[in-house]
């Protein structure tokens, strides 16, 4: 007995903890996106709509997207983002589910907010160094305060060894590689280990 009336609160309060939690939107017009992006083809395509998606209702900002892509800045990529149009305006149902037939009075829907445009790719980063030695081929091995290891390509001589906080610069360079500074000495050629 206790089960039942148990399941039966948790059935009751679920509701309300969903909607509480759901930003503004349009369910099904938000799911309608989700099927319209399935249909796209490739997976940079669909990932690419997904995302429009998830920042047309809210749930995914650009602070966060810009954290992820700091963090992931010089690995390896296997392809590029595809550009994908925003998904097409969802068709009115014909007939309403039995939860909106249920209802009497039948709130207005909220507008979504217009979604964010997605951040601008990451062409560069300035941090700092937590730690840096000399791997057995004479080339630095620097580590930065985020945790992203990276190794000197090229070998030059720098005017002084890194220590723990000094800036560190890494920028994209032609087809591909990196080009990494350390405070005030020379530009040379690197590439993220990690």
């Amino acid at each position: 007995m206790r089960i039942a009336i148990s399941i039966g609160l948790a059935a009751l309060a679920l509701p309300a903890a969903a909607g509480r939690a759901q930003p503004a939107g349009d369910a099904a017009a938000n799911w309608e996106a989700i099927v319209q992006c399935a249909r796209q083809t490739g997976a940079p395509a669909r990932h690419a709509c997904i995302d429009q998606v998830l920042r047309g209702s809210g749930l995914l900002d650009s602070e966060r997207e810009m954290n992820e892509a700091r963090q992931s800045f010089g690995q390896q990529r296997r392809s590029e983002a595809v550009p994908v149009p925003p998904p097409a305006a969802p068709a009115a149902p014909a007939m309403p589910a039995p939860a909106q037939r249920a209802e009497a009075a039948p709130a207005a829907p909220t507008p979504a907010p217009a979604p964010a445009a997605p951040p601008a790719p990451l062409r560069a980063l300035q941090t700092e160094v937590a730690s840096a030695r000399l791997a057995a081929d004479r080339k630095l091995v620097i580590t930065t305060r985020e945790g992203a290891v990276w190794r000197q390509t090229e070998t030059i001589e720098l005017r002084a060894s890194p220590r723990a906080g000094d800036s560190f610069e890494i920028e994209e360079a032609a087809l591909g590689g990196h080009r990494c500074k350390l405070g005030r000495s020379r530009i040379f050629r690197c590439e993220r280990v990690n």
